[in-house]
């Protein structure tokens, strides 16, 4: 007889016909109790083991009979297994299911409750973010010195040659105004004097800057020296629309100006570092030079840092370019190829084109954020020209290494030095006990004193030295512009 494989499984017929009559079922049981006894017994005698023998044949006969397919049951290792006899019968179909079912419904709610908890904590996060938008104070205006702004230009981008210039001034012209001082007339109107193209000095028209927006909230950098007696400012955006402003302040150490509009979300430009400016970087100037705005003039650094007596008095050092500047555009920013502020735009050298200068972006930032503070800034004044004496007399203006010493040529009336007992042709020997040969050196030593500093002086005046204390003066109270 073939094996049968172990995964096939085998039915054998219950005893009786009903397979769940449980009267049935204890006589099969005990037959087959009967039958061991019968056949283990063996000091019996033949008649026993003859009756033993017929009924073990009747029980087997009755086994063999037929039954139907519908009382049979499955037949598996477990159930014949040696000691497994004791093993709980398996569970049922109905059963197996009400398990499943359980354990799904387990799964379900789990995954149900990851969900929930996910969704949580998802609006903790929106609701925590929120509360800090609202509690955190954010500032409220961009600002050209802030150093977190972004330049135009991303410098990792490729940008065509041909193009930057044009995309340097279509980015920054939202951010340079044209402005129209309205000055006190002294002479009533004549046809001579209404000439706007011959005449445009004429203080019958406005006196015409140009401003850089530095703060997104109205605040426009501009020059000092176009704010003499006025009457109204007037500011023309690159949208040709005009707001009245108000001057919040001046230097005029620096030429610089600041007035303000009321607007709101104005475009700034970034002010670069004035160390990073090198002679031959390309620049471009921007200004409104006799009402023509936002003309566009470019050019290279012709000196980084230069000091010049007669431009600005030598006051601060400035930014030398051969870009075309002209009447109108001062106040106008100087920007370098990135699009940032390096300068703005101050003086020309009379009588000589493409000899421009503009204030470093660095002075400019200062003078900014002191005049939107106080509205003003005190500068240190002493009441004297100076002039380096060069033995050698050099034609050079700007290279005073072979200066020996330095002298006065003129004392301003009633003012510090004249107090003080100085005169001109004095030969100023120290400053604050420190030797000086040039007159910058002079600047650099009073530069950061304010007003009512007494400084100790030495003179040379006929061939004795003299001490001298001398108390500084304010700037803008006498050398005012106008």
């Amino acid at each position: 007889m073939p094996e049968i494989p172990d995964n096939v499984p085998i039915y054998i017929a219950s005893d009786h016909e009903d397979d769940q009559d449980d009267d049935h079922g204890d006589s099969h049981k005990e037959a087959r109790t009967n039958l061991y006894s019968e056949q283990t017994k063996s000091s019996s005698g033949e008649k026993q083991t003859s009756r033993a023998n017929k009924d073990d044949a009747d029980k087997r006969k009755s086994l063999m009979e037929d039954r139907s397919a519908g009382n049979w049951q499955p037949y598996t290792k477990d159930i014949t297994s040696a000691g497994d006899k004791e093993k709980p019968a398996l569970q049922s179909s109905s059963e197996l299911g009400s398990v499943g079912k359980k354990s799904e419904t387990l799964q379900i709610k789990r995954k149900t409750m990851q969900v929930l908890l996910g969704i949580t904590a998802l609006n903790s996060l929106a609701v925590g973010l929120w509360a800090g938008n609202q509690i955190i104070p954010h500032a409220p205006v961009t600002s050209s010195i802030d150093p977190v702004l972004g330049n135009l230009f991303d410098t990792s981008s490729k940008v065509a040659p041909a193009n930057i210039i044009a995309d340097i001034v279509q980015k920054s012209s939202p951010s340079v105004v044209t402005i129209d001082i309205r000055v006190v007339p002294k002479l009533a109107a004549t046809p001579e004097t209404a000439d706007q193209f011959n005449n445009p000095s004429s203080e019958m028209l406005p006196n015409q800057a140009t401003g850089v927006i530095v703060r997104s909230d109205g605040y426009i950098l501009t020059c000092a020296h176009a704010f003499k007696t006025f009457e109204s400012i007037d500011v023309t955006f690159d949208n040709h629309k005009t707001i009245e402003a108000k001057l919040v302040g001046k230097d005029d150490f620096t030429d610089l100006a600041l007035i303000k509009v009321e607007a709101q979300n104005l475009p700034v430009l970034k002010f670069s570092e004035a160390s990073l400016v090198r002679p031959g970087d390309w620049v471009v100037a921007i200004g409104s030079p006799v009402g023509l705005d936002h003309t566009v003039t470019t050019g290279v650094v012709s000196s980084a840092r230069r000091s010049l007596e007669e431009v600005n008095n030598n006051r601060v050092e400035l930014i030398q370019h051969d870009a075309l500047l002209y009447i109108g555009s001062s106040g106008g920013p100087l920007l370098n190829i990135k699009g940032e502020v390096i300068g703005i735009n101050a003086a020309v050298r009379g009588g000589t084109p493409g000899i421009s200068f503009s204030v470093p972006a660095d002075v400019a930032a200062e003078v900014s954020k002191e005049l939107m503070s106080s509205g003003r800034i005190a500068r240190p004044y002493m009441g004297m020209v100076m002039e380096d004496v060069d033995p050698n007399m050099t034609r050079s203006l700007t290279l005073p290494s072979s200066s020996v010493a330095v002298r006065v040529t003129r004392v301003e009336a009633k003012g510090p030095a004249e107090a003080a007992g100085i005169k001109a042709g004095d030969i100023l020997l120290k400053v604050k006990g420190v030797m000086v040969r040039r007159s910058q050196e002079v600047r650099t030593l009073t530069r950061d004193d304010k007003p009512g500093v007494v400084l100790d002086l030495v003179l040379k005046r006929d061939g004795q030295e003299i001490p001298v204390k001398l108390q500084l003066g304010d700037f803008a109270k006498y050398r005012p512009h106008g």
